[in-house]
């Protein structure tokens, strides 16, 4: 089924009723990842956390950088992650939290054929 597929048939679902959220596509086996797990990526992969509860979906989080102290300010990491990975510590931490598997990458994503993405 396609995205537009799955959207048609949560309309013609909601017509003549109150709204409510159909998602189809998380009745497959899906696949997410999300590149950036700094300022907004963090809590975008919480909230994916939460909203995708007890669905089959994979979500792996990638992100080569690393928790400095600055980042306690505005990102959603705690004082014990400094100095590790952002993609690990927030994978192992929902994963905990969420009682889910989470994936993480911590190599850089390149360009081309060198990329391990490719």
């Amino acid at each position: 089924m396609t995205l537009r597929q799955a959207q048609d048939s949560a309309l013609r679902l909601a017509q003549g009723r109150p709204y409510r959220l159909v998602n189809k596509l998380a009745s497959y086996h899906s696949q997410i990842a999300l590149v950036g797990c700094g300022g907004t990526g963090g809590f975008v992969a919480e909230g994916l956390c939460r909203l995708l509860a007890n669905e089959p979906v994979s979500l792996v989080l990638i992100d080569h950088d690393r928790v400095e102290e600055r980042n306690l300010v505005r990102q959603n990491f705690h004082h014990e992650d400094l100095g590790r990975f952002k993609a690990e510590a927030l994978a192992e931490r929902l994963a905990r939290k969420y009682r889910r598997p989470v994936g993480y990458h911590v190599g850089p994503l390149t360009s081309g054929r060198e990329s391990p993405w490719y």
